[in-house]
């Protein structure tokens, strides 16, 4: 509740605590599902450059 406090939602945490808490609780989930991010040199494609014009 307090990270929903400090992002604003003062409002949602008063009408709606429980789905505040379900809603949390399915992020942190769905979160230890993705793994760690990959390093940024392994982008499967090289980086996008803007061609230049002579």
């Amino acid at each position: 509740m307090q990270a929903a406090t400090a992002a604003g939602l003062d409002k949602a945490v008063k009408a709606f605590p429980q789905d505040l808490i379900a809603a949390a609780a399915a992020a942190k989930a769905f979160r230890g599902g993705l793994g760690a991010p990959p390093a940024p040199s392994d982008e499967p494609w090289p980086p996008m450059r803007v061609a230049t014009i002579p």
